[in-house]
């Protein structure tokens, strides 16, 4: 954690302790962030996700996202075989634990590749648009030209 954003989160403590609110726009601790999950962007989750990231060098966050993405995809995927094969139940908790676990080095990959959470879903969204424009057909998977 930053000076700054130390600095932040003992004000935000504090300014609690008093009942009052600090204006979380110009906060850097992440704190408040966390706190209030139900209003979350997807750029504020990317903020108060690599709070916990380990590095800030490019090279060490792309390599641990990409190994951290297949590792807890490769956790969703083994639940979902688990139950759909081995009779196990489908236990939707862990499902969401580990689909939140997939955010987190989604959040982290993107830091690397230097942009936020919105722009990659933003640009998802635009391919999706234009090679779907009607929604999903069949016909249009089958023969995509991309």
């Amino acid at each position: 954690m930053t000076k700054e954003q130390i600095n932040d989160l003992q004000e935000c403590a504090l300014m609690a302790e008093i009942g009052e609110d600090k204006d979380c726009s110009t906060c850097s601790c992440n704190g408040c962030i966390a706190e209030n999950q139900s209003n979350l962007t997807a750029n504020e989750y990317q903020k108060a996700a690599l709070r916990t990231a380990n590095s800030e060098n490019l090279e060490d966050l792309l390599l641990n996202g990409v190994l951290g993405l297949c590792g807890e995809s490769g956790e969703v995927s083994d639940h979902i075989k688990k139950w759909k094969f081995q009779g196990h139940g489908l236990d939707k908790e862990k499902l969401l634990n580990e689909l939140g676990d997939v955010c987190w080095y989604i959040a982290v990959l993107a830091k690397a590749l230097e942009t936020d959470l919105e722009t990659v879903m933003n640009l998802n969204i635009k391919k999706l648009k234009n090679r779907y424009p009607n929604g999903f057909e069949s016909e249009r998977s089958i023969n995509r030209e991309d």
